[in-house]
């Protein structure tokens, strides 16, 4: 092992120079004392740590064609969505804004959606326009949970 001048002086110093100088000292029972499986961190080490993953995004999109996903019956909701093409932006519209934007709103039913991998999304699906009439992208979306809308009827 190379030593530099400086390191060297130091070795020649007492331990208790050593430690004026507010430099670690190591002695060979110290050393010895120190187990290096003592320092490995354990395979759940967030856990540990107290580390917990906090959700800070919802997309609002459909589901990926080639993902399975589940949607919870009980969290869904039923609102007049604006939704703004050229940005892929879309708003959820209050009530009482509902009267001025009737022409660019839509109602949807919102549900929340979970894929394999633990990303929760919330899903806009169409729902029926006033004359009731709804198309079969929609209608399909509407049958993929048989326990909200009961079993299919085909």
């Amino acid at each position: 092992m190379r030593t530099t001048p400086a390191t060297q002086e130091l070795l020649k110093l007492p331990l208790d120079s050593a430690n004026q100088l507010g430099m670690p000292v190591s002695t060979a029972s110290s050393a010895s004392a120190i187990s290096i499986a003592a320092l490995r961190l354990p395979q759940d080490f967030g856990s540990a740590a107290g580390v917990k993953k906090v959700l800070t995004t919802v997309p609002f999109r459909k589901p990926n064609g080639q993902a399975f996903f589940r949607v919870h019956p009980e969290w869904r909701l039923s609102a007049a969505i604006l939704q703004l093409k050229d940005d892929g932006e879309n708003y959820i519209v209050a009530p009482d804004l509902f009267a001025e934007l009737a022409q660019e709103v839509r109602a949807k039913m919102v549900y929340t959606g979970v894929t394999r991998d633990g990303t929760i999304f919330l899903w806009p699906v169409n729902l029926e326009s006033e004359d009731g009439r709804l198309d079969s992208w929609s209608q399909s979306a509407h049958l993929t949970c048989p326990e909200i809308f009961g079993p299919s009827k085909t």
